[in-house]
C-alpha cells in the first residue's frame, strides 16, 4: 500500500525521517508502515497527506531530481490521475 509512496519519497529526494516530522509520526512508526509491517487505521489519510507533502516536490526539485525528466512526469501524472 504504502509502496507508491515510497517511490515518491525517494524520487523527491526526502528521507523518511523528514517526511515523518511533516506527518507528525515517530519515524520508526512511519518506517513500518513504509515497509507494510504496520498498518493503522488512518493509513489512508497518511497516504493522503504523504501525497500532498510529496507530489508539489516533483515541481519544485527540477534538476535535483534523481529521476530524468519524463520518468519524474509520468511519475507526476500517475499521483495526480490516482490521488485527485
Amino acid at each position: 500500500i504504502m509502496h507508491e509512496i515510497k517511490v515518491l519519497r525517494k524520487a523527491v529526494g526526502m528521507k523518511q525521517y523528514i517526511l515523518a516530522k511533516d506527518l507528525n509520526i515517530e519515524q520508526s512508526n512511519y518506517a513500518n508502515m513504509e515497509n507494510g509491517k504496520l498498518k493503522p487505521n488512518n493509513l489512508n489519510e497518511v497516504k493522503q497527506k504523504a501525497i500532498e507533502i510529496l507530489l508539489p516536490l516533483l515541481n519544485t526539485k527540477g534538476n535535483n531530481l534523481q529521476l530524468d525528466y519524463l520518468s519524474a512526469k509520468k511519475l507526476k501524472e500517475h499521483f495526480e490521475k490516482k490521488y485527485r
